[in-house]
């Protein structure tokens, strides 16, 4: 089930990618760090990840229609099952922090891929992706 959801997003983001327009130079979302790394078991982001999200946050809420799915990943040490509830947990961690920051929660989807990418760098391995789309 959870493969075709993720199919499903993916083939949306695809179809969507080109209708992406930023406006303002000082918001192109290139510009932003799109990648929050978290260490291991942690469930709340910190102040240094607090602030790179409050860009994010302020970016959408400057660009009303964009929507953000976060894609979390963590390393392959330990249960599967452990480390899935761990991406999982460092995905809602960012979206909790968005929201907090005045993001509408409706806008942010969170799907999980564990250690399905995992490297040998374990701490580079802990992470959320975000993937903005219209």
């Amino acid at each position: 089930m959870n493969k075709i959801i993720v199919l499903i997003i993916f083939l949306t983001l695809g179809l969507n990618a080109n209708k992406i327009n930023f406006k303002d130079d000082k918001e192109k979302i290139h510009n932003l760090n799109k990648i929050i790394y978290f260490s291991r078991g942690a469930k709340k982001t910190n102040s240094n990840q607090n602030i790179r999200l409050k860009k994010h946050a302020e970016y959408m809420i400057k660009t009303k229609d964009i929507k953000l799915l976060l894609e979390a990943y963590t390393d392959n040490v330990g249960d599967r099952e452990v480390n899935n509830w761990m991406a999982l947990d460092y995905a809602k961690a960012c979206k909790e922090t968005l929201v907090k920051f005045g993001v509408d929660a409706s806008r942010i989807s969170i799907t999980t891929f564990g250690a399905s990418k995992s490297t040998s760098n374990e701490i580079r391995d802990r992470k959320v992706e975000f993937v903005y789309y219209y």
